[in-house]
């Protein structure tokens, strides 16, 4: 099914079938046609795409090592919020590979890595607390004895300060 994709400018099956060529599932492990793939996703603005080939060119995987070019991948991946991109771009920051060294830069998309982190995990619903809201401070027992959401501690049962 992804082949039959990936001739017709969808990127996301032209970034699985990167990630085939790549890793050599399904497919002979060819790290040229990886790169080929990774850039027609990467053109349509992948995000997830754009940060492998960063990765190919850091790596030299099919491609020339070339840190500046990684960063340009990494950078456009990481400002579309690719959690990973952002954490790569830090690292290139922080050791000045590519890029002029900068403490302040790497703090910069480390940091925003952890906020997007954040936000992934508030958005996903919590399968392991009980959902039921507390009304007028009525007791509540739940049936599946899941610790419940509204109570104001955290899910380890370690105390924490009351909120308002």
């Amino acid at each position: 099914m992804v082949s039959l994709g990936g001739g017709k400018n969808y990127a996301e099956a032209q970034f699985q079938l990167g990630i085939m060529y790549a890793f050599g599932h399904g497919l002979k492990q060819d790290d040229q046609a990886a790169v080929d793939w990774y850039q027609r996703a990467a053109a349509q603005a992948h995000a997830r795409a754009q940060n492998e080939l960063g990765l190919m060119h850091d790596r030299g995987r099919g491609v020339r090592r070339d840190d500046a070019e990684a960063v340009k991948w990494y950078r456009l991946a990481a400002e579309q919020g690719d959690a990973t991109a952002q954490v790569n771009l830090g690292i290139k920051y922080d050791l000045g590979h590519g890029v002029r060294q900068s403490y302040r830069e790497a703090v910069k998309w480390l940091r925003r890595r952890r906020r997007s982190r954040q936000r992934q995990r508030t958005q996903q619903p919590r399968r392991d607390v009980c959902r039921w809201t507390r009304r007028n401070s009525e007791p509540h027992r739940c049936p599946r004895a899941l610790p419940c959401i509204s109570d104001r501690r955290p899910i380890s049962g370690k105390p924490s300060r009351q909120q308002p």
